[in-house]
Formats: C-alpha cells, sequence, structure tokens
C-alpha cells in the first residue's frame, strides 16, 4: 500500500533527460483501465478538468505533464527503496 502511494507521487517528478511522459507506463499498473462510472480529477490540470474514465484523465494528464510541473521530494523524483520510518 505505501509503494503504491509513494508511486503515484514520485511517478509525475521527471528530470529534463527522461525523454516523453508515457502515462501507461509509469502509473498503468494503478488504475482499473476498464473500470466504469469512475471520476478522475487532479489539481495540477490548469483548466481542472473532470474525466470519467482512466483514458481520458491519460488524456489530461500526459497534455499537462511538463519537466518540473510537481516538486521532487527525493532525488531525481525517483521512489525511494523503503518506506519512511512512521509510515
Amino acid at each position: 500500500m505505501v509503494r503504491r502511494a509513494l508511486e503515484s507521487v514520485f511517478g509525475w517528478d521527471r528530470a529534463e533527460d527522461d525523454g516523453a511522459f508515457a502515462f501507461r507506463d509509469t502509473f498503468g499498473h494503478l488504475y482499473d483501465w476498464h473500470g466504469r462510472d469512475t471520476l478522475h480529477y487532479d489539481d495540477f490540470d490548469p483548466e481542472h478538468r473532470i474525466a470519467r474514465s482512466v483514458a481520458e484523465y491519460e488524456s489530461i494528464r500526459t497534455s499537462t505533464v511538463r519537466h518540473g510541473c510537481v516538486p521532487c521530494w527525493c532525488p531525481r523524483g525517483r521512489v525511494p527503496d523503503a518506506a519512511p520510518a512512521g509510515s
């Protein structure tokens, strides 16, 4: 559970030389791509859109991810190997 939470936070962090952002490659395993009746929202979307499917959310997020758009809490934005103490 903690690992998935860390992946969902740190997966957005990008380095300038990381290449094109691929939502499915980074987050595909965290979502139910066939689920129905879901809503997805992210405060980082400047248009504050609500997606009604994971594919629609992927489209919104892929269009808004830029280098440095999310603060980095660890070196180069990588998920730490171990959960922080007390989690």
